[in-house]
């Protein structure tokens, strides 16, 4: 599955992403910046996908733009469909990073949460020392929602 808005083409990860993604996942610049900050093998990355791979309640994204692909979109239904969804992105082409194509690529994915997939509530983990990703997601519209160990948890309605 693919679809296009605003010249970035979204394509749903296939297997013969994921060792581009796991080299993506585990670059300092990227790793340093998520919840989960282990080193990722080959292995690791094979059971990942194993099961998301013909999940409804998870969708991956390649983020596509200019002819090359350049970081990856996540959606999670973690409550039943039609209530709530948890997102994440992040840009493995540092050049793209302060560009309109986050901010596109985040709010394709919000309008086919709430108006597509009839979500009524979206989520973010983010690293309370990730700053960036903190500013970036108020600036959307996320609110804090719930304060945990190391990452706060921001919602949208």
């Amino acid at each position: 599955m693919k679809f296009i808005r605003y010249g970035i083409t979204f394509r749903r990860i296939q297997r013969e992403d994921i060792e581009k993604v796991r080299q993506w996942r585990n670059s300092e610049a990227i790793r340093q910046k998520m919840i989960y900050r282990e080193y990722i093998t080959q292995e690791m990355q094979e059971k990942w996908f194993s099961g998301i791979e013909k999940s409804y309640h998870h969708s991956y994204y390649i983020i596509h733009f200019e002819g090359k692909d350049i970081g990856l979109f996540n959606q999670k239904n973690y409550k039943v469909p039609g209530k709530m969804t948890e997102s994440g992105i992040f840009l493995a082409d540092t050049q793209y990073k302060k560009s309109y194509i986050p901010l596109v690529a985040s709010l394709t994915m919000i309008e086919g949460s709430f108006f597509a997939m009839g979500e009524t509530e979206s989520f973010v983990r983010v690293l309370k020392t990730n700053h960036e990703a903190l500013e970036y997601n108020t600036s959307l519209g996320y609110e804090l929602y719930q304060e945990e160990k190391e990452f706060v948890i921001l919602r949208m309605t």
